[in-house]
């Protein structure tokens, strides 16, 4: 398991190319976006049975799999409802 080097991932882990909330485990329901002409890759988490649903949405913005969080809607994490600036392409 290899520790994400990223100030706004302190709690995540890569794991076999993902990232794991170490917290909350893996996501009930996520989709991935993988690579898109429009739009940067990213993913969207989604855990129903915390604080009654929330999701965190990753965005690989340098295109060499380092995905971020850009924007939860659990509380004491990053929200940024505006996050889909950080998927437009450059």
């Amino acid at each position: 398991m290899e520790k994400v080097k990223t100030k706004n991932l302190k709690k995540y882990f890569y794991v076999w190319g993902k990232v794991i909330k170490a917290v909350d485990g893996p996501p009930d329901e996520y989709e991935r976006h993988p690579s898109e002409v429009d739009s940067k890759p990213y993913e969207i988490w989604y855990y129903h049975n915390i604080e009654g649903g929330v999701e965190f949405v990753f965005v690989d913005k340098s295109g060499f799999s380092d995905y971020i969080l850009v924007h939860s809607t659990k509380r004491n994490e990053i929200r940024d409802d505006n996050w889909r600036i950080h998927i437009a392409p450059n």
